[in-house]
């Protein structure tokens, strides 16, 4: 039995789909399709745990704060490895430059899903 939350048109455009549908085993499934089309789904023994999990994920998608669940199991230094790789396409000295203040950041294993960010509202 599906049913489809409450979400007005502005959150569906920028969420995709979401719906919440009690399985066979008793368990609720909380689900959403990003704007990439990708599925993400939680579990949850109750309903309302999974609609305030929506609930979660559609205010951070309004308020601009989302990261996709994939993105933020990365790593910082992940990140600023791939990040100096697409930085390569400029002047040696400029990469070289980048990589000196990136360097502690690289040894760091902290998930990206644990920052936060500085920037007032």
């Amino acid at each position: 039995m599906v049913m489809p939350i409450g979400l007005g048109s502005e959150r569906l455009e920028d969420l995709g789909t979401a719906n919440i549908e009690k399985r066979r085993t008793g368990v609720w499934r909380a689900r959403y399709y990003d704007s990439a089309g990708r599925q993400h789904a939680r579990h949850f023994q109750r309903r309302i745990d999974a609609k305030r999990w929506l609930d979660e994920v559609t205010t951070s998608v309004l308020t601009g704060n989302y990261v996709d669940p994939t993105v933020a199991r990365t790593t910082v230094s992940d990140w600023c490895d791939a990040w100096l790789i697409g930085y390569g396409t400029r002047r040696k000295s400029t990469v070289r430059q980048a990589a000196v203040h990136v360097k502690g950041s690289r040894r760091t294993s902290v998930p990206l899903r644990c920052l936060r960010s500085n920037r007032r509202t």
